[in-house]
């Protein structure tokens, strides 16, 4: 499938497919369903938790900062953010959780996805190849900063007397009228 998108590539002139606005989050829901589905993983589904929130926050300001502070030109022209790809680093990232709680057997279906969709962002003329490796090296080191931070989080926030921080997840709502 790689090397049929990549023969296309120079036959294209825009928009090949929309998949990779979609795939580039799947690496991600790996990490946190796997755990749900009950595959064994190495961590609690909390510091999982944890290890995700802070990957994918990190990824996100390191990204957009790089951004809207390189300015590059989209291959397509449509904006001046083009370095790093920004849905690389989201695949990657998820990528990286995955194959760090699961090891490399979930982690190559995790890594597939978001190659997959490093390829399209070029095969779609949204991105430059280099754009595509900054994003996939960007997203692999901010998985790592979440998974080395995420101790550090827990014994910060956490009660000394277990090892799993607690969450509770209370949806609220505000109606507003005029």
């Amino acid at each position: 499938m790689l090397f049929c998108l990549l023969a296309a590539l120079p036959l294209r002139s825009q928009t090949v497919t929309k998949v990779d606005n979609y795939i580039q989050y799947v690496p991600g829901a790996m990490a946190v369903g796997l755990k749900l589905c009950g595959v064994q993983s190495e961590s609690p589904l909390g510091d999982i938790a944890i290890q995700a929130c802070l990957s994918f926050v990190s990824e996100a300001a390191f990204c957009n900062a790089l951004k809207y502070s390189i300015c590059e030109q989209r291959p397509d022209g449509s904006a001046r953010n083009s370095f790093p790809s920004g849905h690389t680093c989201t695949a990657f990232t998820g990528a990286e959780l995955t194959r760090i709680e699961y090891g490399w057997g979930w982690g190559a279906v995790a890594y597939g996805f978001a190659t997959a969709t490093g390829v399209l962002r070029v095969v779609n003329h949204k991105h430059w190849w280099w754009d595509v490796l900054g994003g996939a090296g960007l997203g692999i080191g901010c998985a790592q900063l979440g998974h080395w931070l995420t101790p550090k989080v827990k014994r910060l926030f956490g009660n000394g007397k277990s090892d799993e921080v607690q969450f509770a997840f209370a949806p609220t709502g505000m109606i507003v009228y005029f």
